[in-house]
């Protein structure tokens, strides 16, 4: 079985354990929307998080009463003036998997200088960048089985963890699943 392929057999675990940490997390979360009752979210993010933050935009949009803008940390950071009347009074949403993205974190900087808006970042890594400036930090596993993850952790980066310590002649032979690795 191919890594994607067993990534996405493997949702079903993964919705699982998001939502268990949710619910694990329900009272700093209630907490923090008694403190910030505004409906209007800004949403960072960078590359494939920034994906993941024009989704939830969407998503959070199509609630009655919210409105929600997605910007990729990069474009605000180009020209934060263009992005003032869209941040502003909102409730930031910073997605990323390191959390130490320096766009993101020069980004969530200017907004708390300029705008004083409360923060959330979603990450996978816990003590990154982001979590001191944030008011509310959530740390997600990208799937319950983390080897699955191609999109958290190149192909390559797996195979060579997996065949540390091994000869080259070993490597070549080393098949995850009973299958020889795809690089593509």
């Amino acid at each position: 079985m191919f890594l994607t392929e067993a990534e996405i057999l493997d949702t079903p675990l993964s919705l699982n354990y998001t939502c268990q940490y949710f619910e694990k997390n329900k009272k700093n979360l209630e907490q923090f929307f008694q403190e910030n009752q505004q409906k209007k979210f800004t949403i960072l993010g960078c590359g494939s998080s920034y994906m993941l933050a024009k989704s939830t935009a969407s998503l959070f949009a199509s609630l009655p009463g919210t409105s929600a803008n997605a910007i990729a940390a990069g474009d605000y950071i180009v020209d934060p003036l263009f992005w003032y009347e869209t941040v502003k009074g909102s409730i930031v949403l910073l997605l990323s998997r390191s959390g130490k993205t320096s766009e993101m974190v020069w980004a969530l900087k200017h907004i708390k200088e300029a705008h004083g808006c409360p923060a959330v970042s979603i990450t996978t890594e816990d003590g990154n960048d982001l979590m001191p400036l944030c008011d509310l930090n959530l740390t997600l596993k990208v799937s319950a089985r983390p080897e699955l993850s191609r999109t958290c952790m190149p192909p390559h980066c797996f195979w060579r963890r997996n065949t540390q310590g091994m000869t080259a002649s070993e490597r070549v032979s080393w098949q995850p699943c009973g299958r020889a690795p795809r690089f593509s």
